[in-house]
């Protein structure tokens, strides 16, 4: 929907209402205006998988000499969009250490010691620059965090131990480091299996987009007092044996946009959702039957709990990764589930 608003010139009239659109017609819109354009469009920093799959039907193929770039930080995702020889994936290599180095010092003393390491200081830096692996994200983040630390070794010798123990993780290993580092964007494919398993992403308070995918094999999550206090996105996708997400008041007071599903298992609206006071988004993904039913705003177990909520989505696939948009008390849904019920019965 962005993308449309930005592609319609200034001295354009972009489509009526055109938040009110669904995503179907979106695309047919931009389709149409841009058929007989040459254009150039670029999606920096993707992560998931489906969205090539929807965008590229947005984006017509008309001779015109039209240009599509795609940054991402995943191989796979940089393969998944590669449809013809004519598609390229660059992958650029990681920094020498000496370059890795140079940027370091220039993002974490870029206003005082015309940008050098002070001695007293670079063994200690030198170390934490390695681990980033030549990783420009990782180096650039880093540096500019250090940068508004004191300069005085054993300050820094605290954050060299704090960052050092994060980096060497066996979660951050499996995020290869440049998933996490951002400090406010962290796709996760992998949660450990213990007590408090969300505490291994606490450590990055800063975060603003937190989205876990097919990430947790337990039965239940728990997001405490005080947690992720920046967080504005979270997403739990594909969790197969979530029953059951649990928010104390004073958890997460900046999220605007909750995604959630497929969660099979799922059969009740998170509780304490309605502690979520900045919340105005709620995407729900192929939700069981019964977790639908208890929010349907006559007779919903759980409405009372969304209920102040601006936006609520319920999206089921029609075809690859495309989904049909419902909105709570639509009969349409309400038939579409009471269908695959009765299929469900047949196939017992």
């Amino acid at each position: 929907m962005s993308m449309i608003k930005q592609v319609y010139h200034e001295n354009e009239m972009t489509p009526w209402k055109i938040d009110m659109i669904d995503e179907i017609t979106l695309i047919s819109q931009l389709r149409k205006y841009l058929q007989q354009k040459r254009y150039v469009v670029v999606f920096d920093d993707v992560w998931k998988i489906e969205f090539w799959e929807i965008v590229k039907h947005a984006l017509p193929c008309n001779d015109r000499e039209s240009r599509i770039i795609i940054t991402t930080r995943s191989d796979l995702i940089g393969a998944s969009c590669k449809e013809s020889l004519f598609d390229l994936v660059h992958k650029l290599q990681p920094l020498s250490q000496d370059k890795a180095w140079e940027l370091f010092c220039r993002k974490a003393f870029q206003s005082e010691f015309q940008r050098r390491c002070p001695k007293e200081l670079v063994k200690l830096l030198m170390d934490i620059v390695k681990k980033c692996e030549g990783l420009p994200l990782a180096i650039v983040a880093i540096g500019g965090l250090l940068s508004t630390k004191e300069k005085v070794p054993l300050e820094w010798k605290k954050l060299h131990d704090s960052l050092s123990f994060e980096l060497e993780s066996k979660l951050f290993k499996k995020f290869k480091l440049l998933k996490v580092l951002d400090f406010e964007d962290a796709p996760i494919d992998y949660l450990p299996q213990e007590e408090h398993p969300l505490s291994c992403v606490q450590a990055l308070p800063n975060l603003l987009n937190l989205s876990f995918n097919q990430a947790y094999d337990g039965e239940q999550l728990h997001f405490e007092k005080d947690d992720f206090r920046r967080l504005k996105r979270l997403t739990l996708r594909e969790m197969k044996k979530l029953k059951m997400v649990e928010i104390d008041r004073g958890s997460l007071p900046s999220l605007e946009q909750l995604e959630i599903g497929p969660c099979p298992q799922m059969k009740k609206v998170p509780a304490g959702i309605q502690h979520l006071k900045s919340l105005k988004i709620l995407d729900f993904y192929e939700m069981d039957k019964e977790f639908v039913l208890r929010m349907q705003p006559d007779e919903g177990e759980d409405y009372w709990k969304v209920k102040k909520v601006t936006t609520i989505h319920l999206r089921y696939r029609i075809i690859g990764e495309r989904y049909q948009i419902y909105k709570l008390g639509d009969s349409n849904l309400l038939e579409r589930l009471q269908g695959s019920n009765m299929e469900d019965q047949i196939a017992m």
